[in-house]
């Protein structure tokens, strides 16, 4: 094998601007699909990050089937017991227990859909970063039981203003519809268009004597590392009817859009082994019509063809690997540098608005778990691209007998 690796790094050197061209090709899909996927897994997960510290938190707690549909009767049973597991637990760096409903947000103006949630203004900054993104007026303040923020764009729905009254009403426990006059202490803008146009924030107190209920329909958790949400959501399911749901179960559709967004990555790489078929086909086929002298007289040295098809196939493996393994050290240099500056995307980060994952105007690209994970894309694929596209020239040569080579000269 030593044999052959010698003489296809010595036929490959022979012409050293076809062989350029070729790897060339190769280190250029090598190395934008390493930084591609570095791109995609960064972008993505500055955008997960956002989106779940801003409000839903990577992990949510609550009364089994309550987010199928808010019923407001549907409370944890035993609250106690989950927050003594939250603080023990390693993974978790804040929790914050909430009470949700779905109703109506009135103003003398008109009305609007609302997802009305009560919180503890001392310690929900444990878990969310709702308090940062109050564009005007003030957050709500612990003991503050008349007072509400709500979303920006509700707020211009309804016509409401900083200290004008607002009332809320939805389905209390008995199945009555139950209201309060509120307040606006604050408006919201959190980038989320959807959260914007619907939340209203109260006290976690008044929205209890509102809805006649003890204790809380969820629990948000805030984790040290987002990609351990499964592992920790599937720890903190405690049965008796309490359940955990990591932000790949409450929010199905943003996961759906982050694997489409990746497969874009493999359509990259597709389109350059495409590339790189005909490069490195033409680039063997030509260097075996130069060298047909050298097949016929190997054939007559008594060399099987068998041996010569080898020699050529290693040839284009070689050939990939040279270029594999430069596009890899470039584009792990690209992604290093932009890893600390960062690539300004401007107003097209206001696209991730669209999708509810807030505002991004800097990406920075990531070698994480999903970026190993999928590093084998390019080596194989351009490795088995390099065997199968020297593959008919390899035939070729195998097939020059001594009486063929003398015909062509």
């Amino acid at each position: 094998m030593r044999v052959y690796l010698r003489v296809a790094w010595r036929n490959i050197l022979a012409n050293r601007r076809r062989t350029a061209l070729s790897v060339l090709i190769i280190v250029v899909g090598t190395a934008l699909t390493v930084f591609m996927w570095a791109m995609q897994e960064g972008a993505w997960d500055m955008a997960l990050q956002h989106i779940t510290d801003l409000f839903t938190g990577q992990v949510q707690i609550e009364s089994s089937g309550f987010s199928d549909d808010y019923d407001v009767r549907k409370v944890i049973a035993d609250t106690g017991l989950v927050f003594s597991r939250l603080r023990s637990d390693p993974d978790v760096l804040g929790f914050a227990p909430r009470l949700m409903a779905t109703g109506m947000a009135s103003s003398p103006t008109g009305s609007a859909c609302a997802l009305i949630v009560g919180i503890n203004p001392d310690i929900e900054p444990s878990v969310s970063k709702l308090a940062e993104y109050t564009r005007v007026g003030e957050f709500l303040r612990a003991g503050d039981f008349r007072g509400a923020v709500i979303g920006d764009r509700i707020a211009e729905d309804l016509g409401l203003r900083i200290g004008d009254k607002m009332v809320i009403m939805a389905m209390d426990s008995s199945g009555n519809i139950a209201g309060e006059a509120l307040r606006v202490r604050g408006l919201l803008h959190l980038g989320s268009a959807e959260l914007d146009r619907s939340l209203v924030l109260v006290n976690a107190g008044t929205l209890r004597n509102m809805l006649l209920l003890n204790g809380y329909h969820t629990v948000a958790v805030r984790l040290k590392d987002l990609g351990r949400a499964d592992e920790v959501a599937e720890r903190l399911s405690l049965g008796g009817g309490v359940v955990a749901r990591s932000w790949r179960d409450f929010m199905p559709a943003l996961e759906q859009t982050v694997r489409m967004k990746r497969g874009s990555v493999s359509l990259i790489l597709l389109l350059f082994l495409l590339l790189s078929v005909s490069a490195i086909a033409s680039t063997m086929l030509m260097s075996v019509k130069q060298r047909v002298r050298e097949f016929g007289i190997m054939h007559a040295l008594g060399m099987k063809p068998q041996g010569i098809f080898l020699m050529v196939i290693t040839e284009g493996i070689l050939l990939s690997a040279v270029g594999v393994i430069a596009g890899l050290v470039l584009g792990f240099l690209i992604t290093w540098f932009f890893s600390l500056t960062g690539i300004y995307v401007g107003g097209f980060g206001e696209v991730y608005e669209t999708y509810s994952m807030g505002t991004i105007d800097r990406l920075y690209p990531r070698l994480g778990p999903l970026f190993w994970s999928h590093l084998h894309e390019p080596i194989v694929g351009f490795i088995l691209v390099a065997v199968l596209s020297s593959f008919y020239p390899a035939y070729i040569a195998s097939r020059m007998t001594p009486m063929r080579a003398m015909r062509y000269y």
